[in-house]
Parts: structure tokens; C-alpha cells; sequence
């Protein structure tokens, strides 16, 4: 266990505000999407204490998601990985078009070894959002943390407007390929 400090804390209305402006202000620069995803998942990190966020997009022929980024404590290496909308983890929030905070996916899945290794230790918490844009999703951001019961209601409700500027980066990185 890390030395973060795991505690449940009310998000302010001006908190909310200020991670809305803070990415909106990175997305607005000129670099490469590529290179403003780490500094934007460091900074939902930063708002919301966990060992992992990510930002997945979904290929909508086929259901297959990819990891386009993701950053947190020690050697995780999510970049890249792929998985059908039907995994355990990622993919059933685009699977159910909903927000998912479960305090224990041991308690949900059983057997997530195979993901556990690609963030590099043993999570029970996840928070996952869809990114949708009018109703069709593109790709779904995911919390993750090692502590039970680590996330809640007031985590979501902060980043469902996030949510939506992540959909639209996602949207307008894919129509560049």
C-alpha cells in the first residue's frame, strides 16, 4: 500500500470548476493530443487521489477497447493494451452506458489477475465513466485504487463534466486517424 492518503472528502462546487477550466486549458494548447493526455489524467489524479487513471477509446465495429493512456503509481503498463468491450474491467461501462463505482471487484469478478499485471498490483476500487457524445460512446475513463470502498457519488458527479471534454479529445484524435 502506498503512503496516499485514502480518505472519503466532499468536492466543492469551485473544485469541480477548477478541474473543468484547468483541462480545458491544457486541451486548448497546441501540442500533440498525445502529449496532453498525461498532463490531463495527472491532473483528474491530482483532483481525485488513486493509484491509476486511464482513457480508454472503443472501436464500435468491433467492440475492442484500447488503452490510450494512463498514468499512476509504480510500473503500470496499460498504453496500448487492448481488450473486448466485454472484459471485466474495462468495457462494462460502455457494455452498460453507465457510470460504475464499485467499492470491491474482487467482489464482482473474481479472477482479474490478467489485468492486475498490466497496472502492476493487486486494485479493489474502480470508478469508470463512460465518454459519450450525443448518446454514442467513444471510449470510457477509469479510476482505479488499491483501497476497498475507495471511491463515491461525489468523485462521478466531479468528473461527468470532464467526462464530456474527454469525449470530444477522443473524438477529434480518432477522426485525425
Amino acid at each position: 500500500m502506498t503512503n496516499r492518503i485514502h480518505h472519503q472528502h466532499h468536492i466543492t462546487q469551485a473544485s469541480s470548476q477548477d478541474l473543468i477550466i484547468h483541462i480545458g486549458t491544457l486541451f486548448r494548447q497546441t501540442t500533440p493530443l498525445e502529449n496532453i493526455w498525461p498532463d490531463v489524467l495527472e491532473t483528474i489524479r491530482t483532483a481525485i487521489p488513486c493509484l491509476s487513471v486511464s482513457v480508454w477509446s472503443v472501436e464500435p465495429e468491433t467492440t475492442i477497447l484500447t488503452c490510450v493512456q494512463a498514468v499512476g503509481d509504480g510500473q503500470i503498463t496499460l498504453d496500448g493494451y487492448q481488450v473486448q468491450a466485454d472484459h471485466m474491467i474495462p468495457g462494462r461501462t460502455i457494455m452498460q452506458n453507465d457510470v460504475l463505482c464499485i467499492a470491491d471487484v474482487r467482489q464482482h469478478d473474481g479472477d482479474i489477475s490478467a489485468f492486475e499485471k498490466h497496472v502492476g498490483t493487486e486494485i479493489h476500487a474502480v470508478l469508470s465513466l463512460p465518454l459519450q457524445i450525443a448518446g454514442n460512446v467513444c471510449g470510457e475513463l477509469i479510476l482505479l485504487d488499491e483501497a476497498v470502498g475507495r471511491f463515491s457519488e461525489d468523485e462521478a458527479q466531479l468528473l461527468e463534466p470532464v467526462s464530456v471534454m474527454l469525449a470530444l479529445a477522443l473524438k477529434t484524435s480518432t477522426l485525425g486517424h
